[in-house]
């Protein structure tokens, strides 16, 4: 798609590899205060910070596209951005992801920035621009991501955002993942990584008793 029309509603819904925010808040750093809602002894923000989706993308391992400009019920609503403005969301998300831990390279994400035109308009003006993020992940076949997979068993990392948490995709909902959680499932890639190995050698074990009964 080269542009999009202002206010139509775009084919596909959030899921696990898909995400809109109607905002550019990229850290939660940059959350306004309204956006904290205070429950009792609880707080709770009504708008989540892009780096968290961004972070649950590439523990998810599958990846994924967040749409900037694009509302929850899919319309597409844009957002206005100069020239200016564009390069401040690209410094800003490279400055947010170098505080992922460990950092994100360049290679894993890619910006994209396109218009919004007026379907009114006979000559399609623009009126704003939507920009999409795509995140992608850290394969264990690509050279570039040599500096994650330093241990024989070329396992991909788990990365913590700027706030120190780890985010995983479900769905399309964000959830954190405790210390505990990390171990098990790190514990379980191992046991997937060594199974066919394990089973590689029970099947020779029962080929030589076979060869001597």
């Amino acid at each position: 798609m080269k542009y999009y029309v202002r206010h139509s509603v775009v084919p596909f819904e959030e899921d696990v590899t898909h995400e809109f925010k109607g905002h550019r808040t990229l850290c939660i750093e940059d959350l306004p205060e309204w956006s904290s809602i205070n429950r009792g002894d609880r707080e709770r923000r009504s708008r989540q910070s892009i780096s968290r989706t961004i972070c649950a993308f590439l523990n998810t391992r599958q990846g994924g596209t967040i749409f900037l400009g694009i509302v929850d019920n899919g319309s597409v609503k844009g957002i206005r951005l100069s020239l200016y403005q564009k390069d401040h969301v690209l410094l800003g998300i490279e400055d947010v992801l170098s505080r992922f831990n460990p950092p994100v390279p360049e290679h894993l994400w890619q910006v994209q920035f396109l218009p919004i035109v007026n379907s009114s308009s006979k000559d399609f003006k623009t009126e704003c621009d939507n920009a999409y993020l795509t995140v992608h992940p850290a394969l264990t076949g690509d050279t570039r991501n040599g500096q994650f997979t330093k241990s024989h068993l070329k396992l991909p990392p788990v990365f913590e955002n700027e706030e120190r948490k780890a985010y995983f995709r479900r769905q399309a909902s964000l959830i954190t993942y405790t210390m505990q959680e990390i171990k098990e499932l790190s514990v379980q890639q191992v046991r997937d990584y060594y199974q066919p190995h394990v089973d590689a050698l029970k099947q020779k074990i029962l080929q030589l008793k076979d060869k001597h009964l």
